[in-house]
């Protein structure tokens, strides 16, 4: 969804040789052209690619106004949503889940939350960003970011190696889901 999730999916197709089909569906404009995706979804471009609102009620309205678009998007029985929670994505993201569940389209979701230093703001957003998302998603992976620096290897690591770590994390979470689910179709 936003700049977390553009990460991944780069991650996924750039490192991974089992990477599984991806497609990114963001608000921002400058995070999609970051993408190394084929499939992408602008949401509402009327709006410039500023992205969506970073509230609730916003957020619901600027995904129910791309319903179409993402009807048109969506080509799978099971989607994998993943974001970094705390910003925009933290409300789009549920909401784009409702989406799919009309769509009768499984939604699962592989999340982050942010980090200590990034501030209640954040903290709170994430907060409520997750309320929803287990309202609508039924399979939920919550990668807690400040869980992974206390692992040994990267206690010490920088500001940036925190964020790569962090992406690392949740790409092969992804990639775990995505294996879990080829192998259901079987």
């Amino acid at each position: 969804m936003g700049k977390s999730g553009i990460n991944i999916v780069n991650y996924l197709l750039e490192k991974l040789p089992r990477s599984p089909n991806v497609g990114v569906i963001t608000s921002d404009r400058r995070a999609l052209l970051q993408s190394a995706a084929e499939s992408q979804l602008l949401l509402l471009p009327e709006f410039e690619g500023r992205g969506s609102s970073e509230n609730i009620e916003s957020a619901r309205i600027f995904i129910d106004e791309s319903r179409e678009n993402i009807k048109r998007f969506i080509n799978s029985d099971t989607v994998i949503l993943t974001a970094g929670m705390g910003g925009e994505s933290s409300y789009t993201l549920p909401f784009l889940a409702q989406i799919l569940n009309e769509m009768e389209v499984r939604p699962v979701g592989v999340v982050s939350t942010p980090f200590s230093f990034e501030g209640r703001i954040r903290h709170r957003r994430a907060g409520e960003g997750l309320k929803l998302s287990e309202e609508s998603i039924p399979v939920l992976s919550i990668i807690r970011a400040d869980e992974v620096l206390k692992l040994p290897q990267f206690e010490k690591c920088s500001l940036r190696s925190a964020y790569l770590v962090l992406d690392e994390w949740m790409s092969k979470t992804v990639l775990l889901f995505s294996d879990l689910l080829q192998e259901e179709s079987k």
